[in-house]
């Protein structure tokens, strides 16, 4: 009895995690309308990298098909791309102070 309980609280963990996971349209939407903003700020900034703009263009087409999930990974992927993006053109305003030679 002792081994079952365990057993039975994993295996409902595992049927219940493959539900709780499966994104929505409402879901895939606001993942994708988050990093269409990120991406707005890092095209502002003078900072925006090109597989952003492929990440956000693969997660409109998933959305448009209706696979929520793969929408929402890839809009997850743009996001992190743009955040990055501007990390990046923060670094680099005043990385070039450490080129000089003092």
């Amino acid at each position: 009895m002792r081994s079952l309980v365990p057993a039975l609280a994993l295996a409902l963990s595992c049927a219940t995690a493959s539900f709780a996971f499966a994104a929505s349209d409402a879901d895939a939407r606001a993942s994708i309308a988050a990093a269409k903003a990120a991406q707005a700020k890092a095209v502002e900034a003078q900072a925006a990298w090109t597989p952003t703009v492929a990440a956000l263009a693969a997660a409109d087409k998933a959305l448009a098909a209706g696979d929520f999930d793969a929408a929402r990974q890839q809009a997850d992927e743009a996001l992190a791309l743009a955040k990055r993006s501007l990390q990046q053109a923060e670094e680099q305003k005043n990385a070039w102070r450490d080129a000089v030679i003092r």
